[in-house]
C-alpha cells in the first residue's frame, strides 16, 4: 500500500496472469501508456501465456522480449547474476517447489527493474533490493522470500528491450 501510495504501479492477479502482469508493470515503469486489461488479453482461455505472445504484444511499443538466460549463467547462479544488474526490465520465470523431492513444480513470473522485484500476488511486498540482497546467498533468499516455505529458483530470464 505504501508503494502504491507513493505512485508505484503494481498489478494484482493470479498465477495464470503473471506474465501479462509483469509486462504491465515493466511497460508502465518505462512510461508507456498501457491498460492492464489490454495486456491480459494475450492470455489464452486455458493454460499459460506464451512468451511468443508476450513478445508480439510488446512489439507494438517498439520493444522486444528476448530470452537472455544464457547471458546470466555464471558463478553464483542465475539469481545472483541477475541481481547484479541495477537497471533494465526483466520478466523472471521462477520454478516453485516444496523442495527437491517435489515432482510437479509450478512456474511463476515476476518483474525485475534493477531496483525492485514485483510479484502479482496481493500479499507479496515489493522487494526493494539492498546491497546484502546482491550476494549469492542474499539473491537466493530474496527469491525464496516471495513465497515463504517454498523453494523458489530462477530458471529463465527475459529482457524487455
Amino acid at each position: 500500500m505504501i508503494f502504491r501510495g507513493e505512485g508505484g504501479i503494481l498489478a494484482t492477479g493470479n498465477k495464470r496472469s503473471c506474465v501479462p502482469d509483469a509486462l504491465f508493470v515493466l511497460l508502465s515503469g518505462l512510461g508507456h501508456q498501457v491498460e492492464l486489461e489490454d495486456v491480459r488479453a494475450i492470455m489464452p482461455v486455458d493454460g499459460n501465456t506464451l512468451f511468443t505472445d508476450a513478445d508480439a504484444f510488446v512489439r507494438g511499443f517498439g520493444l522486444s522480449l528476448d530470452r537472455v538466460t544464457k547471458d546470466f549463467m555464471g558463478s553464483g547462479g542465475l539469481a545472483f547474476q541477475l541481481l547484479q544488474r541495477v537497471a533494465g526490465g526483466f520478466v523472471v520465470q521462477l520454478r516453485v517447489t516444496y523442495g527437491s523431492s517435489d515432482d510437479s513444480p509450478d512456474l511463476h513470473c515476476v518483474a525485475y527493474d534493477g531496483l525492485t522485484i514485483k510479484d502479482n500476488h496481493k500479499y507479496t511486498k515489493v522487494k526493494i533490493l539492498e546491497a546484502s540482497d546482491r550476494t549469492v546467498q542474499g539473491a537466493r533468499s530474496v527469491f525464496d522470500s516471495l513465497l515463504p516455505g517454498l523453494q523458489v529458483r530462477v530458471i529463465n530470464i527475459y529482457q524487455l528491450r
